[in-house]
């Protein structure tokens, strides 16, 4: 019913909101490093960083509750463990900076094992919303990525007068990988657009 689905529609939008505002951030926190090459600045680049990856097992966590005790999402206490999970994450990576890397490589590992979770438990519909293809595409780009950045950070490919290296192809896929984890989440945090897409055999989804 609209009085049920209004809630769930208000979390996808949260859910995108927070992505958007997390990849703004993460943009000016990657610039800000880059200009300053400073603790600070590249502490504010990871915190972005962090941001990105914490909302998606968060969604997937909730999702399945959701699932299993016909509630709909709670918008407000998925920001408020959104924010303490990025406080912590912060934390750790300010405390301990050799571990900035592991831990960003442990939440994305999270996020994908929590959405085969939320996939599983919410059966064909989130099937059908999420195109899985979108998701194993930027899970493998961002392990390539991955690779290119500790092998650059070790010395390999790292040729700062090069416009082709190691670190700015990082960034590059990088990219890629956010604009297709988003084009994976998008139509699974708006369904009803989706449904009017294949009511309407509109081209794209806005």
């Amino acid at each position: 019913s609209k009085v049920e689905s209004k809630p769930r529609e208000t979390f996808g939008e949260v859910f995108n909101v927070v992505s958007g505002i997390a990849n703004v951030i993460l943009g000016l926190g990657s610039l800000w490093y880059h200009a300053s090459l400073t603790f600070v600045g590249q502490f504010i680049d990871n915190a972005g960083m962090y941001l990105v990856v914490v909302g998606p097992p968060l969604f997937a966590l909730a999702s399945v509750r959701a699932q299993k005790s016909g509630k709909p999402p709670n918008s407000v206490g998925f920001v408020i463990v959104y924010i303490l999970v990025n406080v912590l994450a912060s934390y750790a990576a300010y405390s301990y900076p050799e571990t900035r890397r592991h831990l960003f490589l442990g939440l994305i590992i999270l996020g994908i094992v929590c959405e085969a979770y939320a996939r599983r438990v919410c059966g064909e519909v989130r099937r059908k919303q999420g195109q899985i293809k979108k998701l194993f595409a930027s899970a493998v780009v961002m392990a390539i990525a991955f690779t290119i950045w500790n092998l650059d950070l070790r010395g390999y490919w790292c040729d700062p007068d090069s416009m082709l290296q190691g670190h700015g192809l990082w960034h590059i896929l990088t990219a890629v990988s956010s604009f297709l984890f988003y084009s994976y989440y998008h139509p699974i945090a708006y369904p009803a657009i989706v449904q009017f897409k294949a009511q309407t055999d509109c081209c794209t989804i806005v």
